[in-house]
């Protein structure tokens, strides 16, 4: 049956009249937005999460979805579920949104509701496992499997994970004759033993997606399929009260310029959870410890961030002071996060403890007790400025410096040989000594050729001795990443993958060596 609004007007007049306002008295609300504004649900399976943002008259925002009335004018073309859309029956309606004494409505239109979509194991499937834990490390996804079944760790060759789940285990974890007697079902909803426990339940979009995969004849999926090729999620950055609740909405956009809502498709990580922690429906939630936290989000191995502030409660904006240096850009940075976590700056520092902690930064050692009493005995109000520049021009600076660059370079005799070891370092302590820009000499050691008895930074590629060393190495000391893992897979969490390695593993695939003695090599 095709529904269709004939006059709702009238309906919205109720709806709004009844709804009892669920918003705090003391949130002075202004207006509300609700996003996306039109909803178009295409296919049985397709959803929409809607977002309610209310907007305060200072300009500051608060998430009121979770604590705004939603009424569906037409229950019988969609569902709401937590301001979470889902189709019915092919037709229009209107959603009503109340908070307070702020209303909106939102158009919804269903269609081609009768047929399932077209499932695609590595689009549709791949996500729902990586969202399940079936293809984590601790599960089927480590090294040797889980009890006879294996799959690619986070599925990173969709191939090899389609076989094993239909050419493998006798034909026992797919059976189309029974669908709901295949094992991939039966121990994801708990109802056949399953170590992992229960994933899922029947009623789920998630078991419902497993179980048309299975009544389609467990297709791979046609080749013209679009691909996804980003993610977006909104809220990029929000600042937050303790104990309040942020709604996601996380969109896939595909390679035909298609956009689909995968909020309760992806998955959720907080690195700071006692700050603030996410659920796998996108819902923030912060506690009570004041700071700052990012829940990183993934879906088909594409990542995205959203930033979660929580200042101090009942801190007042904290004021800058005089003495706080408003002409660098990184003190800019630093002031503007104090703003908002509303923290106020500590005192300025004594004499003493500023020169302790410049000489302990700058060259790795605490002052003598004369250059205590010297620095303390200057009367000269630019005496912390002069400190500084002495502190960086100093031969202990160099030394340190030189050191601690040798370390991250791993310049050590038993790998690149007692010769080749001291030039690289002398070659290192040149390049500090002169204060040379760091993208300058980084550049000479990533193109470095030559002899390494005379050519310090050639001696880089004695110690990575293959492409896939020097991708690793190159990536940790000088990008600040670790790749290692994308050598193998694509991690959920991280935005490098396999062809990011092997891409920049193949700058160094022409690489050449020829022995001159034990201790030199021509690279």
């Amino acid at each position: 049956m095709n529904h269709r609004l004939t006059n709702p007007t009238l309906l919205l007049i109720c709806i709004f009249a009844c709804a009892a306002s669920t918003v705090a008295d003391d949130i002075a609300i202004e207006s509300i937005r609700v996003e996306p504004q039109e909803i178009a649900l295409s296919g049985k399976n397709r959803q929409q999460q809607i977002t309610i943002t209310g907007i305060r008259t200072d300009n500051s925002v608060v998430d009121l979805t979770h604590q705004s009335t939603i009424t569906v004018l037409d229950e019988e073309v969609i569902q709401n579920d937590a301001g979470l859309l889902t189709g019915l029956t092919e037709g229009e309606t209107i959603v009503a949104i109340k908070s307070g004494d702020h209303s909106q409505v939102v158009s919804v239109s269903v269609a081609e509701f009768s047929t399932y979509p077209a499932i695609n194991f590595e689009v549709d499937i791949i996500p729902l496992l990586t969202k399940l834990g079936c293809n984590g490390g601790g599960c089927h996804g480590k090294q040797s499997g889980q009890n006879g079944f294996k799959l690619s760790v986070f599925g990173f060759d969709p191939k090899a994970d389609f076989d094993a789940i239909v050419k493998e285990g006798r034909g026992r974890r797919v059976f189309p004759g029974a669908i709901v007697n295949s094992l991939i079902y039966t121990k994801a909803i708990g109802t056949t033993a399953h170590g992992g426990g229960q994933r899922t339940t029947p009623e789920t979009q998630d078991a419902e997606l497993l179980r048309e995969w299975i009544l389609q004849g467990m297709p791979w999926g046609e080749d013209g399929t679009a691909r996804v090729t980003a993610i977006t999620v909104e809220p990029e950055i929000r600042v937050m009260q303790p104990r309040s609740l942020q709604q996601l909405r996380v969109t896939a956009t595909y390679e035909d310029g298609r956009k689909r809502d995968v909020t309760r498709a992806s998955a959720f990580v907080s690195n700071e959870a006692v700050i603030a922690d996410c659920n796998n429906h996108g819902v923030i939630e912060t506690g009570k410890v004041p700071g700052e936290a990012a829940i990183t989000i993934s879906y088909l191995g594409f990542v995205d961030v959203s930033r979660v502030v929580v200042p101090k409660p009942g801190a007042e904006l904290p004021q800058r002071p005089t003495w706080f240096n408003e002409d660098h850009p990184i003190d800019n940075l630093i002031w503007n996060k104090w703003e908002y976590l509303r923290l106020e700056p500590s005192d300025l520092t004594d004499d003493a403890t500023f020169l302790r902690r410049l000489m302990v930064k700058t060259s790795g050692t605490v002052p003598t007790a004369q250059q205590v009493r010297d620095f303390l005995n200057d009367k000269s109000p630019d005496k912390r400025a002069n400190a500084i520049e002495a502190a960086l021009n100093s031969d202990q600076f160099v030394s340190y410096w030189t050191q601690r660059w040798s370390d991250i370079l791993m310049v050590n005799s038993a790998t690149i040989g007692s010769r080749g070891a001291y030039t690289f370092y002398r070659w290192l302590r040149q390049q500090v000594q002169q204060n040379r820009p760091y993208d300058e000499w980084v550049f000479d050691i990533i193109v470095a050729t030559g002899n390494t008895g005379q050519v310090g930074p050639a001696n880089f590629f004695r110690g990575q001795r293959t492409p896939e060393d020097a991708t690793k190495a190159i990536s940790q000391a000088f990008l600040g990443i670790r790749m290692d893992c994308a050598q193998c897979h694509h991690h959920p969490f991280e935005k490098w993958g396999q062809d990011d390695f092997y891409g920049l593993a193949g700058f160094f695939n022409g690489m050449k060596r020829e022995s001159l003695d034990e201790n030199r090599e021509l690279i």
